[in-house]
């Protein structure tokens, strides 16, 4: 994500070519979860919940990473692409059974307006809470 190269870089301390090499990990992991995962996988509950909770692992280790080591960081975006992967897939499973034609067609479309607004409402006040307290 655009949001955590600043905090990369300016805060843990990582060049800008290491940060560009998360991309292939996340991906990779992705492509896993999503190729020899996911099929295994039943859909209900608990895959929507263990992902979720790879995600909220996943940030919470990320903020006790001492400055200047990268190699946590590799395991960081493992934990969140694994929990992404079995988590997105699933809901857009879910919300595709539940509902129906021009139905689906009209929720898909809220959905993804209020996604887009809330993206850019927390670009816009994460901007501002750096300026109010940036990084030293």
């Amino acid at each position: 994500s655009l949001y955590f190269a600043p905090y990369l870089t300016e805060k843990l301390g990582q060049s800008k070519a290491l940060i560009s090499s998360l991309g292939v990990v996340n991906s990779l992991t992705m492509l896993l979860v999503l190729v020899l995962l996911l099929p295994r996988l039943q859909s209900g509950l608990f895959p929507l919940l263990v992902g979720l909770g790879f995600q909220l692992l996943s940030l919470a280790v990320l903020i006790l990473i001492p400055p200047g080591n990268f190699w946590p960081l590799i395991i960081v975006i493992i934990l969140y692409a694994l929990g992404f992967g079995l988590f997105r897939p699933l809901v857009d499973a879910l919300f595709a059974d539940i509902t129906e034609g021009k139905e689906r067609a009209g929720l898909y479309g809220l959905n993804n307006t209020l996604t887009s607004i809330l993206s850019a409402l927390a670009g816009f006040y994460s901007g501002r809470l750096y300026q109010a307290n940036p990084v030293s």
